[in-house]
């Protein structure tokens, strides 16, 4: 009887040290997932600022092509009204 007691209390402890292990390992992924989350997450806002500031670019462009297109229709009108001036002359 005190040997199956001694067996078994060996067994037990080496239960609870593969217990200890798997707890352990356990808690090393969920540190590693939620490491891994919180980097993602940063990416996240990363990109949502980017998408901001592509949204800004864009806008810019549209408004400087539009100002483009106003001064070249300026300057066509400059050219012709100098073209007719020299003619006049």
């Amino acid at each position: 009887l005190k040997q199956d007691l001694s067996a078994t209390q060996q067994e037990l402890r080496q239960l609870s040290a593969a217990a200890a292990d798997v707890k352990a390992e356990r808690d090393a992924e969920v540190r590693r997932i939620y490491e891994k989350s919180l980097k993602m997450d940063a990416e996240v806002r990363a990109v949502a600022a980017m998408k901001s500031d592509l949204d800004q670019v864009r806008a810019d462009v549209r408004e400087l092509a539009a100002a483009r297109k106003e001064l070249a229709s300026h300057l066509q009108s400059i050219q012709s009204d100098l073209a007719m001036a020299r003619n006049d002359s």
